[in-house]
């Protein structure tokens, strides 16, 4: 079966005969509490739109999501989803050199392969808790593209703006063809995240290009809404590299209702942070398992039991109706001990804690 991503319900819920709506989606980070209610109507009112392009320059839509940062529109691109982001960010430079903070979303390399590119990666260890520190030097980069997430994925880790700056200024030459690419896309489950997110230095550096998702605070994941926000210089140069027609008209319209979902997501950070912690507490509590620190919507977790590995309890737990994501295509994590659980309702943590003691205390 093939776990290359998280949320892959329409191809396993038929392979292991659940409906996907009975499958409990644990390998995705998806907000549990939504779509908001309005949405369902906003899609409705858009129906008769469909019968006509999208507008090319999505100024409507650029606008709203500039208003909500308090930006103009000339800072945002907007995109089918962060993926599509990073897939064209990769293609800055007609020959992408990328540095990777590994482990890390598995698209980034994904993106510099489908164009030819070279990879090197700096690898946090488990000693670290798979924490980089950037306040480390490296050696003279040979890299043009830096892939940075914040929160990182899958490990939760989130680090200061200030300290990411600090980095950048010691190893991005401001001069030349550099881009770091920040993926903020869980940035949205951080409440405080004014103080993390690097979108302000964006705006008059020209090395950064920040990513940004809407499909996953809002739970549309099968819409795909994603945006990138960085100086105009940039952004124009981005807009040129992508196709004329990229978000569709349902998106747009969510995307342009942004500010309505303001308190909506406030209130989900504040929810799940208490479920992740509670989640945290009763998983610390199976001696079969190491959780590791997390600062947003999701847990990366190592099994302790060489009884068991990560591509085994995946399967396992399938057979039971709940998905969880083995992390073993993460570079740095292939050594089939890691799972990513993400954080759900109570109810549905609560099943997935005694599906997990009935797997391990059956053997």
């Amino acid at each position: 079966m093939n776990y290359t991503h998280g949320g892959n319900v329409q191809v396993l819920g038929p392979e292991v005969g659940y409906p996907i709506d009975q499958l409990l989606d644990f390998s995705a980070n998806i907000n549990p509490f939504g779509p908001p209610e309005n949405v369902e109507t906003i899609l409705k009112e858009s129906f008769n739109e469909i019968a006509f392009y999208p507008d090319p320059n999505y100024g409507k839509l650029r606008s709203a999501i500039a208003n909500f940062h308090n930006l103009e529109k000339e800072n945002i691109a907007v995109a089918n989803g962060a993926s599509e982001l990073i897939f064209w960010a990769a293609r800055f430079f007609s020959n992408p050199f990328a540095l990777i903070f590994a482990p890390s979303f598995t698209e980034y390399t994904a993106a510099v392969k489908s164009c030819f590119g070279e990879l090197q990666y700096e690898c946090a260890k488990e000693g670290t808790n798979f924490q980089h520190s950037f306040d480390q030097e490296l050696p003279d980069l040979k890299t043009n593209l830096i892939f940075l997430a914040n929160p990182n994925n899958p490990t939760g880790h989130l680090t200061s703006a200030k300290t990411l700056m600090n980095w950048i200024e010691r190893h991005v030459p401001k001069y030349g063809k550099h881009l770091v690419i920040c993926d903020e896309s869980f940035m949205p489950f951080i409440q405080n995240d004014l103080e993390h997110s690097l979108i302000p230095y964006a705006l008059r550096d020209s090395r950064i290009l920040i990513l940004r998702s809407l499909t996953k605070i809002l739970s549309i994941p099968g819409l795909r809404l994603g945006y990138c926000v960085g100086s105009k210089e940039i952004i124009e140069k981005f807009n040129s590299l992508m196709p004329t027609w990229r978000v569709n008209i349902f998106a747009q319209k969510i995307g342009e209702k942004i500010k309505d979902f303001e308190k909506f997501m406030i209130d989900s950070s504040r929810m799940l942070a208490l479920l992740k912690n509670n989640l945290i507490k009763d998983l610390q509590l199976n001696p079969f398992l190491k959780i590791f620190k997390s600062s947003t919507n999701f847990l990366l977790v190592k099994i302790l039991n060489p009884k068991f590995k990560s591509s085994e309890l995946t399967e396992s737990l399938l057979k039971k109706g709940i998905l969880i994501r083995s992390c073993n295509d993460f570079f740095g994590l292939e050594q089939d001990q890691y799972l990513r659980i993400a954080v759900r309702k109570e109810n549905e943590n609560n099943r997935l804690l005694d599906k997990l003691k009935e797997i391990f205390y059956a053997s």
